[in-house]
């Protein structure tokens, strides 16, 4: 442990302890005295340094703790003391403190074939494995889209490189889109103001419930009259005030032959005489126009009844733009006044014309961006609150994957990924198989043979071509013997930077993996599988058994002689001589005299490795 705090950064981080860190040489052909002496001396000085900073971290060691504490009282009835009541002389003692001490050496494995690979990211996985909580966790969460971003056309999102053809502003709000728009945000909006608008006002004299006779005409020239005589003026008639009018006009029945002589008939009008001072009136005038309507018998007529009728009713007449009277254009109450001269009950209708302000229009579209705009907040809010919360559980689900791990869990998963990694590199990533068993919707299984192909071995993926990778992948190194190094974030594609640098984990080696861009990895092949990594790296093959191929190129005859003709050590030879750790203990003993005990310590002959162990005896005295 004191290794990987201390080291794991300087020199790599060992995994089971077993060998030290590795150093590879610039090159393969190095004098075997060279190699033996550089060996000895770094195993020598790592063992010791080791050592000394693990003892230094037990006698200056912090613990912080939190608990509950429980009082409870015992009573202790060991006795400690010196008797001496049979002795004729006084009898010196003291009590001391007992100390542990440990005897370390080093063991010489001898010569090991070792590959140094580089790893990419070593991470990636594991983290893409965090990553999917999030991920699920996140799934079916949309976030939305600013209106400048949503085109006026389709009200489709745009492209990144389109940056003005959205909704920027009120004025993009149009009859045609609104709807679609509104319906994207999920809010309620009003309808435009039409852009025409039409008003009517109905005028009655007499009121239908006052009506209760309708008066002859005398004849021409008589003394008793009885013509109805009505002066009216009517301000009930209003204008929305986001509307100007164009026209008015006023309406009277045209009875089925489409003219006014039945409502002249029905009013009696023109049956005092035949002249034109004898006609009979209605006069209407709207908002400054004149409406007329007068009738007087057609003095040259062979019909009798047949009368002469002059009017401007039933036609719409333009209110124009300069007559000051009632402002440019009229708005609020239209003024309607009436002169009329006639019997009976007289009823007409009075119609305004009217467009929609741009100020209206602008008004709308202000009001309709405001709640799109509003919904749009609506919606981000909501999606910004989602998104923290799946955030939060998945960092809680991170932390208990990364924060509340064992030690030994740390360097299992870092081992795990660098072993992957550094197969997929000696295989181009082919050595992944597909699984060997598919499961029907029965139940039922099958073994998968790869049939499809025509050679049942002809493929890594088939189960037994695919069982025997695994094999020899996992029996041909010591992956349990692994010794790794981590590189900063920066050896990562930059566009990587910002995720690998902001990672984290309680434990400061496994950090490192998480934020490493890459790593050097240093595996050392298994005893007697050296011909058999050889024999892959040359051809691709894996070996099967029977003999194996002798390849005579002077790398490969360097590789022979120093792994297999003797240079491997078995069982390991110790490397110079054993060293001693004292460290202190709780533990208190007895001494009934003044002469300490001694205890021995081993010794061996010298000798010279490149991959060492360090091994650590327990005695403690008493």
């Amino acid at each position: 442990k004191t290794a990987s705090e201390s080291f794991g950064v300087q020199m790599g981080v060992s995994v089971s302890g077993k060998f030290g860190p590795v150093q590879v040489g610039a090159t393969v052909n190095a004098s075997y005295d060279t190699s033996k002496s550089t060996s000895e001396s770094t195993s020598q000085e790592y063992a010791k340094t080791v050592t000394e900073e693990a003892t230094k971290r037990v006698k200056s060691s912090i613990k912080e703790t939190s608990s509950i504490t429980i009082l409870t009282e015992t009573q202790n009835t060991s006795l400690r003391g010196f008797n001496n009541e049979k002795g004729s002389d006084h009898v010196n003692g003291l009590y001391r403190w007992v100390d542990k001490i440990y005897t370390a050496r080093l063991l010489n494995y001898g010569r090991r074939l070792m590959f140094s690979l580089a790893v990419p990211e070593p991470a990636a996985f594991y983290r893409s494995l965090l990553s999917q909580n999030e991920a699920a966790l996140m799934e079916g969460l949309v976030e939305p889209l600013h209106p400048s971003r949503i085109g006026r056309g389709l009200v489709d999102p745009l492209p990144d490189t389109n940056t003005t053809g959205g909704f920027l502003s009120y004025r993009d709000i149009t009859e045609d889109n609104y709807a679609l728009l509104a319906a994207l945000y999920d809010v309620s909006v009003q309808p435009p103001p039409p852009e025409y608008l039409t008003g009517s006002k109905a005028i009655v004299y007499p009121e239908a419930m006052q009506a209760s006779t309708i008066k002859e005409h005398d004849d021409v020239g008589g003394s008793n009259k009885s013509d109805l005589n009505y002066v009216a003026a009517d301000n009930t008639l209003t204008v929305d005030p986001n509307y100007r009018i164009t026209s008015v006009a006023v309406f009277a029945s045209a009875g089925a032959a489409g003219n006014l002589s039945s409502y002249v008939d029905a009013l009696k009008l023109g049956e005092d005489g035949s002249k034109v001072e004898d006609a009979n009136l209605v006069l209407v005038q709207v908002a400054g126009k004149d409406f007329y309507l007068s009738a007087y018998k057609n003095p040259d007529g062979s019909d009798k009844k047949e009368k002469i009728i002059t009017t401007n009713f039933n036609t719409f007449e333009p209110i124009d733009e300069d007559w000051h009277a009632f402002g440019e254009k009229v708005q609020g109450a239209i003024p309607i006044t009436i002169v009329a001269n006639f019997e009976g009950m007289l009823t007409f209708t009075v119609i305004y014309k009217a467009y929609r302000l741009d100020e209206a229009f602008d008004a709308w579209k202000a009001q309709t961006f405001a709640a799109i705009v509003k919904g749009y907040t609506t919606k981000k809010q909501a999606y910004d609150q989602a998104v923290a919360l799946a955030n939060a559980k998945a960092q809680t689900g991170t932390e208990a994957q990364n924060f509340q791990l064992r030690e030994d869990q740390y360097r299992s998963i870092e081992l795990t990924e660098l072993q992957r990694g550094c197969i997929d590199l000696l295989t181009e990533g082919t050595a992944a198989g597909y699984t060997s068993i598919a499961v029907a919707e029965d139940g039922t299984p099958d073994i998968v043979y790869d049939a499809a192909e025509g050679n049942l071995l002809g493929n890594w993926r088939s189960p037994l071509a695919n069982g025997s990778v695994a094999e020899f992948f996992q029996l041909a190194f010591e992956w349990e013997s692994t010794v790794y190094q981590f590189h900063p974030y920066f050896w990562a594609g930059a566009e990587r930077w910002k995720d690998l640098a902001q990672a984290s984990g309680a434990d400061p080696i496994f950090e490192q993996f998480l934020r490493a861009g890459s790593a050097s990895v240093v595996v050392p092949v298994r005893p007697g599988y050296e011909r058999p990594v050889i024999l892959f790296l040359k051809t691709g093959l894996i070996w099967g058994g029977g003999k194996l191929a002798l390849f005579t190129s002077q790398d490969m005859l360097d590789v022979y002689a120093d792994v297999e003709l003797g240079l491997q050590l078995d069982p390991p030879e110790q490397i110079g001589d054993s060293w001693e750790i004292r460290l202190p203990t709780s533990l208190v003993m007895l001494q009934e005299d003044e002469i300490l005990p001694t205890f021995p310590t081993t010794t061996s002959e010298d000798d010279t490795a490149e991959a060492t162990e360090l091994v650590m005896d327990e005695t403690v005295p008493f």
